[in-house]
């Protein structure tokens, strides 16, 4: 039998999250050990969970098993259904004694124990703070200080409002920047204009190896400074999202367009090893935005809504190259005209594609997708509606009974395309699942609603014989496809 020193060691070793659930299964050796680390490599808990953060101060064994902490807020938590996920091993430890970390001022013992419990983990690589824009200044000043004693830290994601600019500039300064690949920063509605600019000024001078970037923006202030002065040799994926206007609306209405353009065109040329580029703003913005003779290693790409009320431009603002080498596609259509539609047909590699469309334009999209397609989201657009007597499931179930899926013949994930019959008579559903589960490689489908998966299970001949309902905690459920947390399987 090994010492428990060397299985700790060992287990600490595997950095895949996988690689260690296979290694729990393979060997009775190891099941403890690695179970107890899958548990404990991310912790997501509320600052005021105040036993918790005792309890791994003092027992330094599993606050080296963490390797991503994420910081909660309730009423942030609330809102986006984000829950505590604390390890069977703290379960012997007391719970009721939540205190709520965002009263004003933050108990004295919260403010002691956190950072203690922050310095102890000496393998954190990720931490996150999930608040809004409430949070007592005192818990922001006992937490990014404790951070800059976690030389490992790889991944920042952290919130700034009007009371903690300052201490998370501080922090932005002080966490290793050189060390930090994947930085996500999000600006609240309450900051003032003034205080950005030092923020994307330190991100683009003290941020030198960064390869994943995502900066939102509730404030109607000019960013283009990111694309302009940002340079990241490493960089494979950036996300911008301003919720505003992207340029200073004082400038002359014809230079912006055309200044936009030049910029994001530039900023591609720079970054020959970026994967996936997402940006949202005007829609007017963006025609000339992407280099026309293409990109080495672009594969991704999201426009988010910028197609949804003007969807003719669509082929002059992606070219023929880029459309040509993407592999994934987000963009949201009303009435695509023939133009833009080509444009897609023109895709020869495309395997991960979401489409929002109308009813009206659903057979043509159908008609031009390419066959390379392996993922496919395809929504309608759910403010039309079809003129005359026909319903829009009838339309849906025509394109199903006419075969326009039958050319999918790569395709293993499908979603929305059954979301049209949700509450409907269940005949409707019936009839066309059991067309699309005669594709092929279909092994997952969304059946009436997002909540609802099956998997085809399929016999020795590859014939589907059975669908098994896949649970909502499944890791196979493809529910956090474009989400830019997640690396696209590119």
């Amino acid at each position: 039998m090994l010492p428990a020193e060397l299985l700790l060691h060992i287990v600490s070793e595997v950095e895949d999250n996988r690689d260690l659930l296979s290694l729990s299964r393979a060997s009775k050796l190891f099941s403890q050990e690695a179970l107890e680390h899958l548990e404990w490599r991310h912790l997501r808990a509320y600052p005021g969970r105040l036993s918790l953060w005792i309890f791994i101060a003092t027992n330094p064994r599993f606050a080296w098993m963490i390797r991503h902490l994420s910081l909660l807020d309730n009423r942030y938590s609330f809102f986006h259904s984000v829950q505590e996920c604390l390890p069977r091993s703290f379960q012997y430890c007391p719970l009721d004694t939540l205190v709520h970390g965002f009263e004003k001022p933050t108990p004295a013992t919260v403010l002691e124990y956190l950072p203690m419990a922050i310095n102890a983990m000496s393998f954190l690589n990720q931490f996150s703070w999930l608040y809004r824009n409430d949070a007592p200044a005192d818990l922001s000043k006992c937490i990014y200080p404790a951070l800059q004693y976690t030389p490992p830290l790889k991944r920042l994601d952290v919130s700034l409002n009007d009371e903690e600019t300052s201490n998370v500039l501080n922090s932005l300064r002080g966490v290793y920047p050189a060390n930090i690949t994947h930085l996500f920063v999000t600006v609240l509605e309450s900051v003032p204009s003034a205080c950005i600019t030092p923020v994307v000024d330190c991100i683009i001078a003290d941020y030198p190896s960064l390869i994943h970037l995502y900066l939102s923006i509730e404030v109607d202030i000019a960013i283009p400074n990111i694309l302009e002065r940002g340079r990241w040799p490493g960089l494979r994926q950036i996300a911008l999202e301003p919720y505003g206007s992207l340029f200073d609306p004082t400038m002359p209405t014809l230079d912006a367009p055309r200044r936009a353009a030049n910029i994001m065109t530039n900023f591609l040329r720079r970054h020959t090893k970026l994967e996936s580029f997402w940006i949202y703003g005007e829609w007017e913005y963006y025609q000339g935005c992407l280099p026309e003779e293409g990109h080495p290693s672009l594969r991704a790409l999201d426009f988010g809504n910028r197609f949804y009320d003007n969807s003719d431009d669509f082929h002059l603002v992606v070219p023929r190259q880029i459309i040509k080498q993407l592999r994934f596609l987000q963009v949201m259509f009303k009435f695509p005209n023939g133009a833009s539609l080509d444009r897609f047909a023109q895709a020869e590699t495309l395997s991960v594609c979401r489409i929002s469309v109308s009813i009206q334009t659903y057979f043509q999209l159908l008609s031009v997708l390419p066959l390379t397609l392996e993922r496919l989201e395809l929504r309608l657009e759910n403010t039309t509606t079809v003129p005359g007597p026909i319903s829009s499931h009838i339309i849906v179930s025509h394109c199903i009974d006419l075969g326009y899926f039958d050319k999918f013949h790569n395709l293993v994930y499908l979603a929305g395309v059954l979301e049209i019959f949700f509450k409907r008579d269940t005949s409707w559903t019936q009839k066309c699942l059991q067309r699309l589960v005669n594709l092929p490689k279909l092994a997952f489908l969304e059946v009436e609603s997002r909540s609802t998966w099956v998997k085809i299970v399929r016999d020795e001949i590859q014939q589907p014989c059975a669908l098994e309902d896949l649970d909502y905690s499944s890791a196979e459920r493809p529910y956090q496809w474009a989400k830019f947390r997640q690396r696209h399987d590119l």
